[in-house]
């Protein structure tokens, strides 16, 4: 997306990821994936057809028989040798089973200068900050530090944004807060914990 824009639109399948499932039991609200796809502001094309739905299941096969063959004729181990096959990998699909637009215009418009991606796609977590400037989110701690800006956070609804990388940044109102890892509570102590018990926080930073 960074090298060739956003696209218009996407055409997925019905899968739960990219939307909600109705009678699951859970309010209606949007996915990781459809809140994303949202503030990237790209629409997204259900696949409702048996043949739409086939479109994708033989371009998965495909890829999932030859994309396989070619790693491992590569020996690609890691994430950078993997996307130094698919550099390779995809124009020679594209030249073998690409299907001519019907309109040949680019539909990729360029993103926004002022966007970060790494705080679009990333798995979003609301949480309220409680008195003493922490967020809690699953066995971390994160301690918000008052600024100029805002010199209280008790009670504000903030957002950790768990980065696929493991980060997590946290933003209120639009803005990357700095953290840091909370002091291990007194009834931990008292449990007969030390400070190293805890779970370590991992890095915290933000580009953007």
């Amino acid at each position: 997306m960074e090298c060739c824009g956003r696209p218009v639109a996407l055409y997925p399948d019905r899968h739960r990821v990219f939307r909600h499932m109705p009678g699951s039991g859970l309010p209606e609200m949007p996915t990781q994936f459809n809140r994303a796809m949202e503030e990237l502001g790209l629409q997204i094309i259900f696949g409702l057809s048996s043949q739409g739905k086939g479109r994708v299941e033989r371009a998965a096969g495909t890829f999932q028989d030859l994309l396989v063959i070619e790693l491992r004729i590569a020996e690609a181990s890691g994430i950078q040798e993997t996307n130094g096959v698919l550099k390779q990998f995809l124009p020679r699909f594209n030249r073998r089973f690409g299907v001519p637009p019907l309109y040949p215009e680019r539909a990729f418009r360029p993103l926004d200068p002022e966007l970060c991606l790494d705080q679009v796609l990333c798995f979003k977590h609301r949480r309220k900050v409680a008195r003493d400037y922490t967020v809690r989110f699953q066995l971390f701690t994160l301690q918000l530090l008052p600024g100029a800006e805002r010199p209280s956070y008790a009670g504000a609804a903030a957002e950790v944004l768990e980065s696929l990388d493991g980060r997590l940044p946290v933003r209120d109102e639009g803005r990357i807060v700095p953290v840091q890892e909370a002091q291990p509570s007194p009834i931990f102590l008292r449990n007969g914990h030390g400070p190293t018990d805890a779970a370590p926080v991992p890095s915290t930073g933000a580009n953007g």
